[in-house]
C-alpha cells in the first residue's frame, strides 16, 4: 500500500511538472489555412526532415548574420524563387528553421518558394524583420511575450488539413512535390516517404473552434497559445499607418485532444 502510494505521488508530480513545463515555452499557432505555403515549407522540416519544433531566439543576431542564414538555406539574394518557381504566385523564399532562431546555424535550412503575401519582409526601425505574413507574426510574437536571448517557443499548426496544405497531416506523404529545397538542391524524400505524424498523438482543439497540432503530446487542457490571426482589411489600412502588418497575435487555449485520424 505504501509503494503504491508513493508511485501514485510520484506521478502525479511528474505530470504536475510536465504541465509546469509546458506552459514555461510559450507556442505560436499559425493559421495554415491563411498561410498554406509557409506552413507546407515548416510541416516539412518538422515532420519529413525531422527538424526541431521548439526553437531557440538568437534576439542577438545582427542583420548581416540573418542575411547570411538565408543565403545558406538558399533564400539569399537571386534565389530560385524570383525565377524558377513551380508555383507562378511563389516568389518568395521561406525557410526552416527561420532564420531568428539558433537552429538555422546546425541544420542545413529547407526552402520553399512561396506566395510573397504568406512572406514577404521588410527590416523595421528595431531590427526585427517586419513580414506581411509569417515573419511578422514572429515578430509580434518575440516582443509580446519578451523572448530573451535564446528563449525557446513552440511552432505550432492549426487548420492543418487546410486546402492546399501539405505534410502537416497524419495521412500526408513526404514525397517531395518538387518545391522543397535543401539550399539549392532538391530535398531527397522524407522518411521514405512517411511522416513522423502517424506515431504522434498531438492533435487538439483550441478555445477558437481551430485544430492544430503541437509539438507536445498529452497537452493539458487550458494550456495558452498565442494565435495568428488575419485582420480585416480595414484594420490593415489602419495598422499599416503604424507600421503594423496584417496579421495580429491573440491568446488561445487548448480545449480537447482531437483523437488520430
Amino acid at each position: 500500500m505504501h509503494h503504491t502510494l508513493l508511485a501514485l505521488a510520484t506521478l502525479a508530480l511528474s505530470l504536475t511538472s510536465n504541465v509546469a513545463a509546458q506552459a514555461d515555452i510559450p507556442e505560436v499557432v499559425f493559421d495554415c489555412q491563411a498561410t498554406p505555403g509557409a506552413c507546407t515549407n515548416m510541416c516539412w522540416g518538422a515532420y519529413c526532415a525531422n527538424y526541431e519544433v521548439t526553437l531557440s531566439y538568437d534576439k542577438g543576431a545582427s542583420k548581416s548574420t540573418k542575411r547570411a542564414r538565408r543565403a545558406k538555406a538558399g533564400c539569399g539574394k537571386g534565389n530560385r524563387c524570383h525565377d524558377s518557381s513551380p508555383d507562378p504566385d511563389g516568389s518568395s523564399c521561406d525557410e526552416y528553421p527561420f532564420a531568428s532562431t539558433l537552429e538555422a546555424d546546425s541544420v542545413q535550412q529547407v526552402n520553399r518558394c512561396i506566395p510573397p503575401d504568406e512572406n514577404s519582409r521588410a527590416l523595421a526601425d528595431n531590427g526585427f524583420d517586419r513580414a506581411t505574413g509569417q515573419g511578422g507574426s514572429l515578430s509580434s510574437f518575440y516582443q509580446n511575450n519578451s523572448i530573451a536571448q535564446g528563449g525557446e517557443f513552440i511552432v505550432g499548426f492549426g487548420n492543418p488539413d487546410a486546402d492546399a496544405v501539405q505534410y502537416c497531416g497524419y495521412d500526408s506523404s513526404c514525397l517531395n512535390d518538387g518545391n522543397q529545397f535543401l539550399g539549392d538542391d532538391l530535398a531527397p524524400d522524407g522518411n521514405q516517404g512517411q511522416s513522423k505524424l502517424r506515431k504522434r498523438n498531438n492533435y487538439y482543439m483550441l478555445e477558437s473552434g481551430m485544430p492544430y497540432l503541437s509539438e507536445r503530446d498529452n497537452l493539458a487542457v487550458g494550456r495558452k497559445v498565442k494565435r495568428a490571426v488575419k485582420r480585416s482589411q480595414a484594420e490593415v489600412t489602419l495598422m499599416r499607418r503604424s507600421g503594423g502588418g496584417p496579421y495580429d497575435l491573440v491568446d488561445d487555449a487548448v480545449k480537447s485532444r482531437i483523437e488520430n485520424v
